[in-house]
């Protein structure tokens, strides 16, 4: 693989990463609703987050590389770049507006 390709590919690991990340989160969603804890609670939060930032960061790995020949890794490292954090920034988003919403009334 030469550095063109490690380039280019660096954006479909980021989006491998944070698909593995998101099924853990949906796991440990589907855990917490059997077992009520705390703890779950904030393990699913860290993971989404952690999930979130590494989209974002794929994404932007994935946009720098655009110019180089197309392959499969990287047109769907940059497709699932783009529909996850599109999807964190819509849910940080939508927090953001209840946060307001609820500090205004």
């Amino acid at each position: 693989m030469t550095k063109a390709n490690r380039q280019s590919h660096g954006g479909f690991m980021y989006a491998i990463i944070t698909l593995g990340l998101s099924l853990i989160s949906i796991t440990l969603v589907l855990v917490k609703v059997t077992q009520n804890t705390d703890s779950t609670s904030i393990m699913v939060g860290l993971l989404i987050l952690v999930s979130g930032l590494l989209a974002i960061i794929g994404l932007v790995k994935s946009l720098k590389v655009i110019k180089e020949p197309n392959t499969f890794r990287k047109k769907s490292g940059l497709l699932i770049n783009f529909l996850i954090s599109v999807c964190f920034i819509l849910a940080v988003t939508t927090n953001i507006v209840d946060i307001i919403r609820y500090i205004a009334s």
